[in-house]
């Protein structure tokens, strides 16, 4: 009795090793989730690149890529990215990765809030006739923040160089204007 429990918990860990040990075919960078989204400042832009990894046993045929994303003041520029730099194919257990695969933008008078669900879906083929579709998907999430950048100041020497070249111009009138009196 004992050696049939040991062996059917050793078959039930073997069935569930694979399933855990398996990768994603997608992932995003940054990597985010409902609990830690990617902050965008109003006016901003995020740039989500990622991998796409064929976890299958055949050759994956690019078909292209979707982008859906909700929020207020949020638009995005529907996987340009991926869509101008992807393969056309990826062999059995290869992968392609890229920095650039779609940009979320924060309208300048976004209001802050989030975060807001988006899905990046990459449609693929079987075939390079494009039958045997399917989809490999992952979400990401954005959060518009209420803080905005802090405004550009220049270096002090640059100010020391303005102000030097002000009242050197300011020096060089005077010193004619006392030569004109005289």
């Amino acid at each position: 009795m004992k050696k049939f429990l040991l062996l059917t918990v050793a078959l039930g860990i073997t069935a569930v090793i694979p399933a855990i040990a398996k990768a994603d075919a997608l992932t995003l960078t940054p990597a985010t989730s409902s609990g830690s989204p990617a902050i965008i400042a109003a006016g901003g832009t995020l740039i989500f690149g990622g991998t796409l990894t064929n976890t299958s046993g055949q050759t994956w045929f690019i078909v292209g890529a979707d982008l859906t994303l909700t929020g207020n003041g949020l638009t995005h520029d529907n996987a340009a990215g991926f869509n101008a730099g992807a393969p056309l194919s990826i062999t059995a257990g290869n992968s392609y990765s890229d920095t650039d695969f779609f940009h979320v933008l924060a309208d300048v008078l976004a209001p802050p809030g989030g975060p807001f669900q988006g899905t990046f879906t990459v449609n693929i083929s079987l075939s390079d006739d494009g039958s045997n579709p399917f989809q490999v998907s992952k979400d990401f999430f954005v959060q518009i923040s209420s803080t905005q950048p802090p405004p550009n100041v220049p270096e002090p020497t640059t100010m020391v160089l303005l102000g030097s070249g002000i009242a050197g111009v300011a020096a060089l009138k005077r010193r004619r204007r006392n030569r004109t009196n005289s």
